[in-house]
This record gives structure tokens, C-alpha cells and sequence, in this order.
């Protein structure tokens, strides 16, 4: 009679776990169900990457888009040329800004030399300047020709404007039209274009 009770004690030991045994699987399982999140997490990071170019390299590739688009220059058409109205990409002698009448008040604002293709010399480029027009525009001095075609611009800097014109015939000079330096201050580029190829661009100085 004695007996019975003691079986059915060993029995409930053998069905029901130690506590000790039952904390272990649960570490596991807490272990494992991290070791999987951490896998995902690192699937997660490693598409991203791949999918994503990093915003870094792609900031200083966009700064040079922007750059480029803001110094991007604007050629201005030829505009008509009115007497007494001077304006962007207009004739500075048929407004009346470079005629002879008035030529004694134009100034030179700056001077540099001009080279052929071979090198050697052709003229001078000035930056030319009507105070009273408050305008400036190019001036070739040198041997032109059909065969030497002379390419000058003027540029405003401040707001990325451009006038050019080109000319080849028989002459001691040429002009470009003029920019107003009302917003901001031009200088003026030329080159010779010859049978032999397009000589060095000459500047001159902002003014």
C-alpha cells in the first residue's frame, strides 16, 4: 500500500523537466532568435548598400552639375543697334559709343599681345571703354585678312553673358560688340584662325 505513492512521485519527475533544463532551452532559443535578427539586419544593410550609392560620392558629383550649370556662359544674340542707345550686344560705333566723334573719351582699359598659330605675332587685343555709354567691347589691332580670321568675345562675368563675333578680310583692326559694365565688370578674348589651325586665346583683364 506504501508503494503506490512513491512510483507515482518518480513518474511526475520523468514527465515534467528541471527548472534547471528549461532556463537552458530558453537561452537557446533567445540566442538563436538574435542570431537570426542579426543576419536579417546585416541582408538589410548589405542591399542597402548595394542599392544605394553612398549619398557622399554622390554630393561632390552633383556640387560639380551645379557648378558647371552656373558657370555655364549665355551668348547673347546681336541685338540692333540704335544711335544713342547703347546696349548689350550692340554696335558700339553705330550707337555712338566708339564713333569718331566720340573716340577721344573711349579708354583703353587694358592691352595684351596676339599670336598666329606658328607663334608669331600678329597684334594687340584691347579691352575698350565708354564711360559716358558705360559700356566696353573688343579691339583687334594687326594685318587681317581673308586668310586670318579674328574671333573676339566679350564676357560679363556676373551673370555668365557672352557677345562674339568673328571677322576675316582686309583691314588694320576689328571691334566686337559691347556689354554694358552697369552690373559688373568684362574683359574681352580673341584668337587667329588661319589656314594652319587656331592660334593661342589672348585676355585681357576684368574691368
Amino acid at each position: 500500500m506504501d508503494a503506490s505513492p512513491a512510483i507515482s512521485a518518480s513518474s511526475d519527475s520523468v514527465r515534467q523537466p528541471s527548472p534547471g533544463s528549461v532556463s537552458a532551452r530558453r537561452r537557446r532559443i533567445t540566442l538563436t532568435s538574435i542570431e537570426v535578427i542579426a543576419a536579417l539586419l546585416a541582408a538589410v544593410a548589405t542591399n542597402l548598400a548595394v542599392s544605394h550609392p553612398d549619398a557622399a560620392a554622390e554630393r561632390p558629383s552633383s556640387a560639380r552639375h551645379e557648378n558647371a550649370v552656373r558657370n555655364e556662359w549665355r551668348t547673347l544674340p546681336e541685338a540692333r543697334s540704335t544711335p544713342g542707345s547703347p546696349a548689350d550686344a550692340t554696335d558700339p560705333i553705330e550707337t555712338g559709343c566708339g564713333s569718331p566723334d566720340v573716340v577721344a573719351q573711349v579708354i583703353a582699359f587694358d592691352e595684351v599681345p596676339l599670336r598666329l598659330p606658328n607663334g608669331m605675332d600678329f597684334g594687340r587685343l584691347l579691352l575698350r571703354h565708354q564711360p559716358a555709354c558705360r559700356t566696353s567691347w573688343g579691339l583687334v589691332k594687326g594685318p587681317h585678312n581673308a586668310q586670318r580670321r579674328v574671333h573676339i568675345s566679350v564676357r560679363r562675368p556676373v551673370d555668365h553673358v557672352v557677345v562674339t563675333s568673328s571677322f576675316a578680310g582686309e583691314s588694320v583692326d576689328s571691334y566686337g560688340q559691347q556689354l554694358s559694365t552697369a552690373a559688373g565688370c568684362v574683359y574681352v578674348e580673341a584668337f587667329v584662325e588661319t589656314p594652319e589651325g587656331r592660334g593661342p586665346t589672348a585676355r585681357t583683364r576684368c574691368a
